[in-house]
Parts: C-alpha cells; sequence; structure tokens
C-alpha cells in the first residue's frame, strides 16, 4: 500500500513523457493490486489512478481501457455475490 502511496505522489511530479513511461510501466502492478479483494487495497489503487490522470501526458482514455474490463469483472461478482445471498 504505501508504495502505490508514493507512486501516486511521484508520478505527477515527473515531466510528462517520464510520467506516462513509468505509468505504463506501472500499470500492471496497479491492476494486480486492485483485483485483490481487500477493500482498502481498491482504495488506495482508485486514489493512485486519480492522481494519475490529472497528470500532463497521460490520456485518461488509457487508463479507462485498461481498468473497464476489470471494473465491470467486479461489479459482476459483487452482484453475484449479493444475488447469492439473498437465495
Amino acid at each position: 500500500g504505501a508504495f502505490l502511496k508514493a507512486v501516486g505522489f511521484i508520478i505527477p511530479l515527473m515531466e510528462p513523457r517520464h510520467a506516462a513511461q513509468y505509468t505504463k510501466t506501472i500499470m500492471p502492478t496497479l491492476i494486480r493490486q486492485f483485483e485483490t479483494p481487500e477493500e482498502e487495497m481498491r482504495k488506495i489503487v482508485l486514489k493512485v489512478l486519480k492522481q494519475i490522470i490529472s497528470c500532463n501526458g497521460i490520456e485518461p482514455s488509457y487508463i479507462e481501457n485498461r481498468f473497464s474490463t476489470i471494473t465491470s469483472n467486479v461489479s459482476g461478482q459483487e452482484e453475484w455475490l449479493q444475488k447469492r445471498e439473498t437465495t
């Protein structure tokens, strides 16, 4: 968690091309951590993404494309769990 928080503060300080490059490098780690069942880790990843998206040189569409399938899978899993609990 602390590493990701640090990344969220460091990337906005980078030059745009370095920020974009490092974002692409760190993205698999962010995705992997977002997929964990820990709610606190998901909150950290979302905060880091918010910080990254605000940077120059980062295309919000890149972040959205990488996370769209994951968030739909997470929503689907949560809906399935809710249906399962009510039956």
